[in-house]
């Protein structure tokens, strides 16, 4: 089943839509302007012609930016969502890739049983290299849960976000020697503190995390 339409750029990369992205990750169409200038245009960890390139769309007479992501960087920003529908297209995009590495040799058949033997060992790298990129991305996911919002810590136990004190968050912080991090809200363009769980157990012990 086809979640997120792929096509391919001149250069023969597999690209998929931001806004597809953005809409089936189910974010509120207002936002996608800055959302777009937060994770695409000012991500310290992407390249402009490499991971994306954008484009104007015009449809009835209105013109809206676009940006044609690689597979590697779409499945980055999937983890980032922290959500189901980010994790499963995250695997949609590995299977994608898999099976692209699976299609490849009945264009490529070799002649001799030494092109078939190298071209048996490229696929191998190839599949190990995607593995790895794989468990490297799920580490990272597992890393990003050690930050934590004050509104997700107060779902997670029942309370009213407000009964949570950021300025203790931001002294404990300090200690700590983890400074808060911007994390993408959908409510909030600009985005909000997200503090380390070691942060978190100095001033709430108590709590679930």
């Amino acid at each position: 089943m086809e979640l997120i339409k792929i096509q391919e750029n001149d250069k023969g990369q597999k690209v998929v839509s931001a806004k597809d992205l953005y809409l089936f990750l189910g974010y509120d169409k207002s936002n996608w302007a800055s959302w777009s200038k937060k994770n695409i245009i000012n991500n310290d960890f992407s390249i402009e012609n490499t991971d994306y390139v954008g484009f104007v769309l015009t449809t009835n007479g209105n013109e809206t930016t676009d940006f044609a992501l690689t597979l590697d960087f779409a499945k980055r920003i999937s983890m980032m969502a922290r959500t189901e529908k980010g994790e499963e297209v995250r695997k949609y995009f590995i299977e994608c890739e898999k099976q692209l590495l699976e299609v490849k040799p009945i264009f490529q058949v070799p002649t001799t049983f030494k092109e078939a033997l190298l071209l048996a060992v490229e696929q191998q790298e190839k599949i190990e290299q995607l593995e790895l990129e794989t468990k490297t991305l799920e580490i990272e996911l597992d890393k990003s849960h050690e930050w934590l919002t004050i509104k997700k810590v107060a779902h997670a136990n029942n309370v009213h976000w407000k009964s949570l004190e950021y300025k203790k968050l931001k002294s404990a912080s300090i200690a700590t020697s983890y400074s808060p991090k911007k994390v993408f809200d959908a409510n909030f363009p600009a985005g909000v503190n997200a503090y380390h769980i070691s942060a978190w157990k100095i001033v709430y012990p108590n709590l679930k995390y």
